[in-house]
This record gives C-alpha cells, structure tokens and sequence, in this order.
C-alpha cells in the first residue's frame, strides 16, 4: 500500500501540473531518455527468443483501471477526484438518459436470428401496418439489397420453417411484447449466435449496411452501461478497502457512460460491444455448450445508478474518455495530458510489470529480411522507467533494417502495451 501525507502531496502536485492551467513559469521538459546500449560492430545472428520487460496493459491513454483501483481503495479518493486526475482539461457535466444504438459485432454479414422465451416476440418481419402476432423466433437471412428471406422457429435451436415470401426492409425490428426494464432475463430478447445466446435489454434491428447484415441493439444509456461496467472493471472491486472499491466504480460507470455518448462510430450505430469500443455483454448469456450467466452484478448497477447521467465535459461537449486496464505508472497522454500513476504499482496489479519472450523466428517471419541481428528501442515518450513508452524500434536483420513504431511492434507480437525494453 502507498500512503502518507507528503507523498499524497506531492502526487497532487503532479496532476497539478499536467492538468491545470498554465502556471507562470513554465515546468521543465521532462530528461531525455537513457542512451540504448551500443551495438557490436559484428552482430551476431539471435537464436531463440528476444526477452522483453514491460509496464501496464493496453494503451495507457485516460483512465487505468488498476489505478483507479487503487486510488479509491489504498488513497481513499474519491470517484470525481479519480476522474479529474486522468481527464485533465475537463469538468464534471450530465446528459439525459438517451437511446444508444451497439453493434453486435459476431452477427456481421450473417443470418440474424431473435427470439423471445415465453414467445413474446414482436418484429416488423409481420405486416408493418398490421397485426402483429406474438413468435417465439424470427430469423432474417439477407439475400439482397434491402432484401430478406424470413424463417420461423419455436426457439434458438430450430427447426426452421421459411415463410413463403421474401421480405424488403431496409431494416427489419424486433421487439419483446413485455415490460421494458424487466430485470428476468425471460422477459428480454435473446440474440441466438453460434457462440450460444445472449439476453439484452431494448430491440434488436437486422440493419442492411452497405450491403453487409449488421445486429444492432438499440436500448437506453443506463441500461447499456450495466452490460458494460462489470466487463470492464470486475464488480468485486467495489468489496475491497471496506467499501471505498466502489469508487473506482464509479469512476469506471462515468468514464464509460461519456465514452459511449461521444462515439460515432458508425451510420447504423453509434458504439459496438467489443474492445474496440468498449466491452458491452449484455444482461445474460448461456454459452453453446449450456449453462447460465447472469452478466449484470448488483454492485455495478449501484455505482452506474450513484452517477446517473454524470459526464465529463471538455470544451462544451462531452469528452471521448479512453480508458485501460493499467497505465504502467505514467498515462501515455494524447487527447488527455499525461499523469504518473503511482496508485498502478500495487501489488494485486499483475500487469504493472511483465515479461514476455518473442521467438527469434517470429521476428523473421514478420518482416522476411532475413536473420534477426537485433531489436533496439531508438525514441521514447520521456515518461517514466526507462524513458518511457517506445516510439520507435528498429529490427536489424541481415537482409536490412526495418524501423517500425512502438505501438505497430506492440501489436504485431501481441504485448501488453508499447512500454517495454529489450533484455536480450
């Protein structure tokens, strides 16, 4: 745990810095990184794996979540003081509890299948303008521009009786015939995919998108987000420290609830449900091989319920809040300023610090010049160990040299984040 007066302090001081207004004289530029090792004059050809350490877990831009962990459990800070540490430049702000439309992204340029469990589905599949019967399941397969072909079930696992007609509409609704805000999962619709089912909250729509089928899942801002918080940050963090976990929760429900509302991410919808955007589960799901998972959690519900509508606000709008899992000990700047983290370095953080090996052969294999002679980090961000996050590696290999960024090299070789260091 850290702790004490003069350390909190000085911590203070630091967001200060980095995220108020322009002081008199200005901070001094932070020191260059260290001087890599000099290579050897005759390289020799690597065999085995390239070993690097590393710090924190995803991009490092606005929020840590272990951070802000621990900041609420082991500093006591509050949510809004979490929030104002790693969003410097923006103020607390609310928004009214709007619709928000998610793609469902595994059902992309497939057959669309809805159902309803007590056989309370509803879908514009039926006359538009007439009688709407009640169905137990609906599938759309898309055969065309604007076009479909439509099939009836008595659940997810069929079988499939095809409807004699094809349906045009550019997008095809579905919706449940009971009380919307239902907390029984019998109640809501089910999205039946390969993986298994999924409950969510709202309608559904099969959307014909340039002519690709997309699932989008069209709900309100609030109940979103309680398919979105407990898969970003677990839900039992709100138990640790006696309670004060439930400020890092909050913090979460905040940063999440601003992320979705400034996304526009596409014309059929505004955000999507994986970690490009944000991890979005919905209420329920039952995996193919069986089994019932509630995704929900009462102590994520009560952290987004404490903040309902509270935004962060910059320059008159809402603010595209980033977040990740761990920082390192120093946020990686950008839109925000960056900030160091020393609430990251707690000992329940397993990616403050990390190691990875790389075969040599994986290197070769990425950029086919030959045999590995060496990675060397040659720029840095100038924050924190080691001088900070890579910018710039360069790959020697007998064939050539190729210069990649930090992030590409990051990416190709999937390590947790762009800061590491080559130990051999």
């Amino acid at each position: 745990m850290i702790g004490g007066r003069a350390l909190v302090a000085t911590v203070c001081a630091l967001a200060v810095l980095a995220t108020g207004p322009a002081a008199a004289v200005e901070a001094p530029p932070p020191p260059p990184p260290p001087a890599e090792p000099a290579e050897p004059r005759a390289a020799a050809v690597i065999t085995g794996d390239v070993v690097l350490r590393g710090h924190g877990w995803g991009h490092g831009r606005g929020l840590g979540q272990y951070g802000a962990r621990g900041w609420a459990v082991d500093w006591g800070w509050s949510s809004g003081r979490i929030l104002a540490h790693y969003y410097g430049g923006t103020v607390p702000g609310s928004i009214a509890d709007r619709r928000i439309t998610v793609e469902m992204t595994a059902s992309a340029g497939r057959a669309i299948t809805v159902a309803q469990e007590r056989g309370g589905l509803l879908t514009s599949a039926d006359d538009p303008g007439g009688s709407r019967p009640r169905r137990s399941a609906v599938r759309v397969e898309p055969i065309g521009r604007w076009r479909w072909r439509v099939y009836d079930a008595p659940g997810c696992a069929g079988p499939w009786t095809p409807r004699p007609a094809e349906l045009v509409q550019p997008v095809v609704t579905f919706k449940s015939a009971f009380r919307q805000g239902s907390d029984d999962h019998r109640d809501m619709l089910q999205l039946c995919q390969d993986g298994g089912t999924r409950w969510v909250r709202g309608e559904l729509r099969a959307v014909d998108a340039d002519g690709t089928s997309r699932a989008v899942n069209r709900l309100r801002m609030e109940a979103y987000l309680r398919g979105v918080v407990p898969r970003e940050s677990p839900a039992s963090w709100g138990d640790l420290g006696g309670g004060r976990g439930m400020q890092a929760l909050r913090a979460q429900s905040v940063a999440a609830r601003s992320y979705a509302a400034a996304e526009r991410r596409s014309a059929w919808a505004r955000t999507c449900d994986t970690t490009s955007c944000q991890v979005y589960g919905g209420a329920a799901v039952q995996p193919a091989g069986g089994g019932f998972a509630r995704l929900e959690d009462p102590r994520t519900d009560r952290a987004i319920a404490r903040t309902a509508g509270v935004v962060r606000i910059r320059d008159g709008a809402v603010a595209r809040t980033e977040f990740s899992s761990s920082t390192g000990g120093w946020s990686a700047g950008g839109v925000f300023p960056p900030v160091e983290d020393l609430a990251d370095a707690t000992p329940s953080n397993p990616n403050h610090d990390w190691t990875a090996r790389v075969p040599a052969a994986s290197i070769e294999a990425a950029y086919g010049r030959g045999q590995l002679l060496g990675v060397k980090v040659v720029s840095r961000n100038g924050l924190g160990d080691w001088g900070g996050r890579a910018l710039q590696v360069r790959v020697n290999l007998t064939g050539g040299t190729v210069l990649v960024t930090g992030d590409e090299f990051r990416s190709r070789f999937a390590l947790k984040s762009n800061w590491f260091r080559v130990r051999r």
